[in-house]
């Protein structure tokens, strides 16, 4: 504001009153829920972003006919190190005020959800006896969004 202070009124209107303000949110993705599988033991050599081979499908029996029904499971149905990938996301907004009189002003704002049009991708299919196992077949977030306003306040 003080280096605007000396110019134009129109110049002034054009430099005053902006406002910016962010939203960076990163968070870790939640783990795969593994179903009743036959897991045959290894390396999944699991990759989030891979989205035709999240993870290595030969390591399971995906015959439908051998599937189990029902057994007592000998491993948890969730592992730390096996998660969909995570959220990593920035919004940003860009406000303007501009004075009309003393207590009237025109805001014009922009909102940009996703700014960075990052994807961040669903959890893959763990069904062995699926036709996507392995497979990431869902985007979990929106596309870049756009918002554009006016409004009139007095």
């Amino acid at each position: 504001k003080a280096a605007g202070a000396q110019a134009p009124h129109a110049v002034r209107a054009l430099i005053e009153g902006w406002n910016l303000s962010a939203i960076y949110t990163y968070q870790l993705g939640q783990p795969l829920n593994w179903g009743n599988v036959i897991y045959n033991g290894g390396d999944l050599q699991m990759d989030p972003r891979a989205i035709d081979r999240a993870f290595d499908t030969t390591r399971f029996n995906t015959n439908s006919r051998e599937q189990l029904a029902s057994n007592v499971r000998t491993f948890p149905s969730r592992f730390g190190n096996l998660r969909q990938e995570g959220r990593n996301n920035f919004d940003l907004a860009i406000l303007k005020n501009t004075y009309i009189a003393e207590k009237v002003y025109v805001q014009i704002r922009g909102e940009f959800f996703n700014t960075l049009n990052h994807p961040t991708f669903d959890a893959p299919n763990v069904n062995p006896t699926s036709t996507a196992f392995g497979r990431i077949t869902l985007q979990a977030n929106n596309e870049r969004r756009v918002q554009l306003a006016m409004r009139l306040v007095w």
